[in-house]
């Protein structure tokens, strides 16, 4: 008998699954005080302080001054190459050489390790309570941009 099938015969053993019911949110929130509305900086601050708990780096800068702000970090923490998806940034002088991501990881592996410093890709939004970022990967922006690169900018 292979091990599969020693698994696949426990599990039939085990007998019917049980249905567990569903959870009770508004007992769960009883207790909290929910705030109705929360000021715009507060909830930047909150996220601020949260994001940076788990040791990301914050830099405020306006909708306009991103780009700069970011030729700056690259110049500051020495990265020579960055990964970007298509049309997120123009090459420009200043800026590190531009690389794409354009085909299967498992013929990329050297190519992402070995050359890419850093890269930046865009959030959708982000989580003041937790501070978290959310990501939604595309062909464009695959996962890996924000997993393999040592420097990761959003």
């Amino acid at each position: 008998m292979s091990a599969r099938d020693r698994i696949l015969a426990r599990l039939r053993a085990s007998g019917p699954v049980q249905v567990l019911p569903e959870p009770d949110i508004a007992a769960h929130y009883a207790g909290e005080v929910v705030e109705a509305v929360v000021e715009r900086s507060a909830l930047i601050e909150r996220f601020r302080r949260n994001i940076e708990a788990a040791h990301a780096e914050v830099i405020s800068t306006t909708h306009g001054g991103w780009q700069d702000m970011l030729r700056q970090l690259c110049l500051t923490k020495g990265v020579n190459t960055l990964l970007a998806g298509p049309g997120l940034l123009a090459p420009d002088e200043g800026m590190p050489r531009l690389l794409s991501f354009d085909a299967p990881i498992d013929g990329r592996k050297d190519f992402l390790f070995e050359e890419v410093d850093a890269a930046v890709t865009r959030s959708a939004a982000a989580i003041a309570e937790t501070g978290s970022l959310i990501l939604i990967p595309d062909p464009e922006e695959p996962r890996t941009h924000s997993l393999v690169p040592p420097i990761h900018f959003v």
